[in-house]
């Protein structure tokens, strides 16, 4: 179900984790920061989600690179504002 496959841990040892769904061709977001696990499609419009990166900044923001395979672009998910 899952590749691309890229973990970062928070300040309060959280896990994020983004990956490509081959099955649905999505980006998707798992995360365990509330205290159970949470897992949402972040962007499905077409073959999304390849190559996905994640990192969480120093306010634990999370900030997701992936690549657009329908049209060709790189891409970028964030929380921060």
């Amino acid at each position: 179900m899952g590749e691309f496959t890229s973990i970062k841990v928070d300040s309060s040892g959280k896990a994020h984790i983004s990956y490509y769904d081959c099955t649905n061709s999505a980006l998707k977001y798992a995360t365990n920061a509330s205290g159970s696990w949470e897992t949402r499609t972040l962007d499905s419009s077409g073959n999304i989600g390849g190559y996905a990166a994640i990192a969480v900044d120093t306010s634990d923001k999370t900030h997701i690179s992936y690549y657009d395979d329908t049209h060709f672009n790189l891409k970028y998910a964030t929380n921060a504002d």
